[in-house]
């Protein structure tokens, strides 16, 4: 799904869920499959969540306060992140902070999977 500038949900319960350029508010959730999201975010709440399988979000100039959180797997974050809280457990990971100003908010959450948020900037170069 692309281009959709409104609020949006979607459900896959098996299977991959691919998102690219939405305006509105995201709430995505994949129980088993991959959940994939590049392009920019408005400065709303934003949940992206998968119980098996990886959150990859490719993001242009975020500005969100990030709360990542896995409960078996890694947390890869190569964004620009202020206030930054990192921690790693035996099981799980969890990293935090403020991307840009902090106006919207992004929740990304897997509990069999790895995180990985990115910049859109960084790949093109």
């Amino acid at each position: 799904m692309q281009g959709v500038q409104a609020p949006v949900t979607a459900r896959v319960i098996t299977g991959d869920a691919k998102l690219a350029n939405l305006g509105g508010a995201i709430y995505a959730r994949v129980v088993t499959g991959s959940l994939d999201y590049q392009g920019s975010l408005s400065s709303e709440a934003h949940s992206f969540k998968t119980t098996t399988g990886q959150v990859k979000l490719r993001l242009r100039e975020p500005d969100a306060q990030l709360d990542a959180r896995t409960t078996t797997g890694h947390i890869v974050c190569d964004l620009p992140l202020a206030q930054r809280s990192q921690q790693h457990h035996l099981v799980g990971s969890k990293v935090s902070g403020v991307l840009g100003k902090g106006a919207g908010r992004i929740k990304a959450q897997t509990v069999t999977g790895s995180l990985h948020l990115s910049s859109m900037a960084a790949q093109a170069a």
